[in-house]
């Protein structure tokens, strides 16, 4: 009779193994979890040397946690899954809209920025103000922006106009610079 408290607690340990398992857990990390168990047993179990009963090995684990929270949590997916696209596939709609979304964000930057570029030179000559630092200070932010964001996008058309126009007006503001 004393044996079936310890197969009691042996079943425990081969539902906990079943659980790691099913959550994608490697064997390394198995036995971590399993030889902690062993010792939480041990401990539990350490005022009797004599293998335990079926009441001692029940109240031991209504102690412990239950076998199911090892496994695979019913709010996420396993985490030893493999990637459902491979690396070189086309992107996903939704990633697809983000970039869509991000291209057009990077050409309107580009646009906008010399835009504002104009507006300032005009101000600058109609006013006789000087708008130096302001326009370089302006050209430089805008288009570092639609650039980066052109690199974000540059899967898309519009992002390769941001990319490729806000990093060649920016090449080319420099040379025209240093002339």
């Amino acid at each position: 009779m004393n044996s079936n408290g310890q197969a009691i607690l042996d079943d425990y340990l081969a539902q906990v193994t079943a659980q790691l398992r099913a959550a994608g857990h490697d064997p390394q990390e198995e036995e971590v979890v399993l030889d902690a168990l062993h010792e939480q047993l041990d401990e539990a179990r350490a005022h009797n040397p004599h293998p335990p009963t079926i009441p001692e090995a029940r109240a031991i684990l209504a102690q412990m946690a239950p076998p199911e929270s090892y496994g695979p949590s019913p709010h996420t997916e396993p985490t030893l899954q493999p990637d459902p696209q491979p690396p070189n596939a086309a992107p996903t709609p939704q990633i697809s809209a983000q970039l869509d979304w991000l291209g057009k964000l990077s050409a309107a930057l580009c646009i906008g920025t010399i835009i504002l570029c104009v507006l300032i030179g005009v101000l600058a000559s109609t006013t006789g103000a000087n708008t130096e630092e302001l326009g370089g200070a302006t050209l430089i932010m805008g288009l570092s922006a639609a650039t980066i964001c052109g690199f974000i996008a540059r899967k898309t058309p519009a992002g390769r106009f941001g990319l490729f126009g806000g990093g060649g007006i920016m090449a080319l503001c420099l040379i025209l610079n240093a002339l």
